[in-house]
């Protein structure tokens, strides 16, 4: 088994090759839209269970609350860019 990954194959249990690509050939995530990235971050558990509850209860996705807070904290901020290395 060990060897079949040392050669690009894919590893049956894993849905990566740790040597090589990083998604499966032919899996699609078709619910992100093209502007969206996945990004992992930690924030406090009360804000998650707010955000839950707000999502729930306003009939509309997390990533839209989120989408919306974010909008309006950048509105009037002027961001410049990082240089290239930090990217």
């Amino acid at each position: 088994m060990q060897g079949d990954i040392k050669e690009g194959k894919m590893n049956k249990k894993l849905k990566y090759d740790p040597f090589g690509d990083t998604i499966k050939k032919g899996v699609e995530k078709t619910d992100i839209e093209d502007d969206y990235i996945r990004q992992t971050y930690v924030i406090k558990r009360e804000y998650v269970n707010k955000l839950k509850c707000k999502a729930y209860w306003d009939r509309i996705s997390q990533k839209e609350i989120l989408d919306s807070i974010l909008e309006n904290y950048f509105k009037d901020k002027n961001i410049k860019p990082m240089p290239d290395k930090h990217l």
